[in-house]
């Protein structure tokens, strides 16, 4: 402990030093630490994108495509595993991008079937390249909707439309019963004001000696 001390950073205070010192001593941090560690190796193809989401990056590549539309898990892989300091790639990150670039344009192959086909199958519950919230169910979902729109533009539109009106029909009602109770209330308040107030003598305030 006081070799490690000495070589402490100066901008980080002794005692809390100290503290992180008996953290990384501690059996149950070494065990996770170390488990974490094998996760690691086992790895493959990792994400090199910093901490940016699947989300945010989907959602920057699809605002850059002519069409709008979302990129595939394909173009995902290849996009998320390229270095941001342009660093050269490992041999099996690069080949497995080869590999999926020469099924598309070479074997007529599509997008997800060349991606099932160099990664393999998905795991249920889960979708690689679209982040921890995204399920095969809420992607078919999804999927379905952006279909519809696609085949239907003028029903859309006219459901879009609808719901407008009745939102719109919402607001004027809510406005109109809050004018009404407004006036109910100012109504209340001028005649409590303008009530004749008596003595419990019952005598009209203005000639009554008694209060």
């Amino acid at each position: 402990m006081r070799e490690q001390l000495k070589n402490r950073p100066q901008e980080v205070p002794e005692e809390d030093f100290k503290k992180l010192l008996e953290y990384w001593r501690d059996e149950n941090t070494k065990e996770v630490s170390h488990q974490n560690a094998q996760n690691i190796v086992q790895l493959k193809w990792r994400h090199r994108m910093g901490n940016k989401g699947f989300a945010v990056i989907r959602e920057k590549m699809r605002e850059s495509n002519e069409d709008k539309e979302p990129p595939t898990q394909a173009e995902m892989f290849i996009a998320t595993r390229q270095s941001r300091k342009r660093k050269e790639l490992d041999q099996e990150t690069n080949h497995a991008i080869t590999k999926l670039q020469d099924l598309i344009e070479n074997h007529g192959k599509t997008s997800s079937e060349a991606f099932e086909s160099v990664l393999g199958k998905q795991k249920p519950g889960r979708m690689r390249c679209y982040g921890r919230t995204t399920t095969p169910t809420l992607l078919k979902r999804n999927e379905e909707i952006a279909r519809l729109k696609r085949e239907h533009p003028a029903e859309v539109r006219q459901f879009n439309d609808r719901i407008q009106e009745m939102e719109e029909k919402r607001r004027q009602d809510k406005e109109e019963t809050d004018r009404k109770i407004q006036l109910l209330l100012k109504t209340v308040l001028n005649q409590n004001t303008s009530v004749e107030y008596r003595c419990p003598g019952s005598f009209d305030i203005n000639s009554c000696n008694r209060c």
